[in-house]
């Protein structure tokens, strides 16, 4: 039996590996593995592999296809041509499609905003700054590791030093606050409706009263005695 582990080193390249996956490829893998039950995830029986072949397809009908053929499988004419193209030195360049550093991912204030848009309450980025501490998703500011994230919802760009966060976890993030009971769970306090701004059930102690809400109150002098 062997028993190792990864240097920190190792631990960033394996990261910065994984950041250079097709944005598609890396996308699937998130959904996916965000939508396993905790159960099936956390056994040590399970095992997720792919054997990925990476190839650029052409959306316009009218395009042509590349294909690859043996010289040996020219015709003579097609041979030809093909050794007129060499000795003039011609070089035939296709443009790939180029990894995008962060596709998909947003930023908090974005995340606030699509969360509050699922949602019937309120939802700010003080809030999802809650949420994000209360599960642990990325370290504190100023945590000598920035980078051990819970890939499935939060990744660490080193270049800009600040966060991204997946669609899995907004959805999270949706599934969590749907409710009262569940707003109450995530981030701690009473949840206000995003219509009416009234708070949603018991207030938080210390929430000012409706009718001490604009200004401070009038008093009517009795004059009927």
């Amino acid at each position: 039996m062997f028993i190792g582990s990864f240097t920190d080193q190792g631990e960033r390249t394996l990261r910065r590996l994984r950041s250079e996956l097709p944005a598609a490829l890396r996308t699937f893998i998130t959904e996916y593995d965000a939508g396993l039950d905790e159960s099936t995830a956390r056994d040590p029986r399970y095992d997720f592999r792919l054997r990925v072949v990476q190839e650029l397809a052409a959306k316009d009908p009218d395009a042509l296809a590349v294909q690859f053929t043996r010289y040996d499988d020219l015709s003579d004419e097609q041979r030809a041509a093909v050794e007129a193209i060499g000795k003039e030195g011609y070089v035939v360049v296709r443009e790939g499609k180029r990894p995008v550093v962060g596709h998909g991912l947003v930023k908090p204030r974005e995340a606030a905003k699509q969360v509050q848009e699922q949602i019937p309450f309120c939802f700010n980025t003080n809030l999802f700054a809650k949420a994000w501490k209360k599960l642990g998703v990325r370290p504190a500011t100023g945590d000598a590791h920035p980078e051990k994230t819970d890939e499935k919802y939060c990744l660490y760009n080193e270049l800009h030093n600040d966060y991204g966060y997946t669609p899995a976890y907004v959805a999270k993030l949706v599934r969590e606050c749907a409710t009262e009971a569940g707003f109450r769970t995530l981030v701690g306090t009473a949840p206000k409706d995003k219509v009416t701004g009234d708070w949603v059930g018991p207030p938080p102690a210390g929430a000012t009263p409706p009718w001490r809400r604009g200004g401070s109150l009038e008093l009517v002098k009795d004059v009927s005695a």
